[in-house]
């Protein structure tokens, strides 16, 4: 179906199409092009959400794929939101997108930016928009086994711990973790990140963004969640900016 959308103040139809990749929900947004921006959302996300983000790509030339992750959205299969079950489904996702568009980019938000990190190590996306990225795992798992006092070899002995605010400490993640250290995926890659994020601590995304070369933008005073009006008006702009400069990505023949 068509929704009509106001993109730089003039109403235009965007074509929506909602489909399954791989018996994945998808929703694939704008018209027939030659590139395609997968975007991943975080704990709690759904596919829907890319909307917003969609009606500026598609000005910009590109399609946009967004996907359910496990558990989320009208998941209602029996997959879990883990990473060796995400994995799997991102890379069947990246397989069909290669035969289908001939320039692939990442746009993924939170804990959707590491598994896409962790998905698409041997695809080398053309470029990665990467919002308030989760860039190490193993730091934030002991940030919550540190404040729900629960330590390593309790964990190791009942293998899963609910605390007290209802996540669910995980021997099998956190050994997961540790053999799958993150790395760059492209050459291209742009962050954005809000300075008052209490979950991701900067020194990670700064040293994250040293070692690979990549793009760090900052929201001033923004929290983890970038959901303000000033905080959003900020990720559009940005967003605006590194597709005006995707302009300049050449096809691959």
């Amino acid at each position: 179906y068509r929704k009509f959308c106001k993109i730089k103040g003039v109403f235009k139809a965007m074509n929506i199409a909602k489909i399954h990749v791989w018996k994945v929900p998808v929703l694939l947004y704008g018209d027939l092009a030659d590139r395609v921006l997968i975007y991943i959302h975080g704990q709690g996300g759904r596919k829907e959400e890319a909307e917003s983000f969609a009606e500026i790509a598609t000005n910009y030339g590109w399609q946009v794929i967004s996907v359910d992750l496990p558990e989320h959205g009208e998941r209602k299969d029996k997959a879990r939101f883990v990473p060796w079950e995400i994995i799997p489904e991102l890379q069947k996702i990246m397989k069909s997108a290669k035969e289908n568009w001939k320039v692939i980019g990442i746009y993924a938000c939170s804990i959707g930016a590491y598994f896409s990190i962790q998905a698409f190590q041997n695809t080398k996306p053309d470029i990665c928009l990467l919002v308030s990225p989760v860039l190490d795992m193993e730091d934030m798992i002991s940030n919550m086994m540190l404040q729900a006092q629960v330590t390593e070899e309790q964990l190791k002995e009942r293998q899963e711990i609910k605390t007290e605010t209802g996540v669910v400490l995980s021997c099998k993640y956190l050994c997961w973790v540790r053999e799958h250290p993150v790395k760059s995926i492209c050459k291209e890659t742009n962050i954005l990140y809000g300075t008052q994020d209490e979950m991701i601590p900067y020194k990670i995304v700064k040293k994250f963004s040293e070692e690979n070369n990549c793009r760090l933008n900052f929201v001033e005073n923004g929290q983890p969640w970038l959901h303000t009006d000033r905080e959003v008006a900020a990720m559009r702009k940005w967003e605006q900016t590194v597709l005006e400069e995707s302009r300049s990505i050449i096809p691959n023949k």
